[in-house]
């Protein structure tokens, strides 16, 4: 009932409730800090996804190539398929590194951000109550000076006045309790943004997108002009351009 009376009597009344212009300003920030991570997040988490489809897609090409070629003369061919497997799987490794990173980076800071209204919440908690017995505590003073009559209802006026301060001392102390809680957390997180944002913006930069695209790409022409020659070999030891064939035909040659 405390809480619905304060919160009611502030919908008519701003000065009724304690506010901290300073505090109120450091705290959108850090929301819009929170906001801007969380889209960095979805971002990389698209990104990688992006890149190890088409990672997986390198990889079954590359071995449909050495399935099919596998027992063929062609071994020179299939061999630079092999390295350039290991090229796609060292890609791979560096891609799933840099994603790590960038991945733990985010989300470490994103359940900072969470706790951080976690204790912002609490504080408005704890404020409400402050306020309530702030607001109600010069009236009761009021009414129990003002008490006059048998002596046995102004002595219920004085214990009502003192069971009430006593219930303001105890919220006085969790509000001043919860907004050191707030006011630490948020000088931590204030502390971590300059060096978020410089981390994100270096290892998710779009030159380093850029980067990771054109190797995938590079990797996957390497397997289309190895697949191409191949084709084009067998093209042409079938028609006779290497001369007559012979069960033991080997093709093992940079033709």
């Amino acid at each position: 009932m405390s809480r619905f009376k304060q919160k009611f009597a502030e919908l008519f009344d701003k000065s009724k409730k304690t506010t901290d212009a300073d505090l109120t300003k450091r705290l959108q920030i850090m929301h819009e800090f929170e906001s801007e991570v969380s889209g960095y997040l979805k971002n990389v988490q698209n990104f990688n996804q992006t890149c190890f489809e088409m990672i997986r897609n390198q990889k079954e090409f590359g071995d449909v190539i050495w399935t099919i070629y596998e027992h063929s003369a062609m071994k020179f061919y299939i061999k630079d398929v092999r390295t350039i497997l290991q090229d796609t799987s060292r890609l791979q490794s560096r891609l799933e590194g840099t994603a790590s990173q960038l991945t733990n980076l985010c989300q470490t800071t994103l359940e900072k951000c969470a706790q951080l209204r976690k204790l912002e919440k609490d504080k408005e908690d704890k404020r409400v109550f402050y306020d309530y017995y702030r607001r109600k505590i010069p009236e009761l003073e009021k009414k129990t000076a003002a008490a006059q009559g048998p002596s046995g209802e102004a002595e219920k006026k004085q214990e009502k006045l003192k069971g009430n301060k006593d219930k303001q001392s105890e919220a006085n102390k969790a509000f001043l309790k919860a907004s050191q809680e707030l006011d630490s957390h948020l000088l931590q997180l204030e502390g971590r943004t300059d060096m978020v944002l410089e981390q994100l913006c270096i290892k998710f930069s779009r030159d380093i997108e850029s980067q990771f695209y054109t190797e995938i790409n590079q990797i996957m022409q390497r397997l289309c002009d190895v697949e191409e020659k191949m084709r084009e070999v067998a093209t042409d030891a079938t028609t006779g351009k290497f001369g007559h064939l012979t069960n033991n035909l080997d093709l093992n040659v940079n033709f």
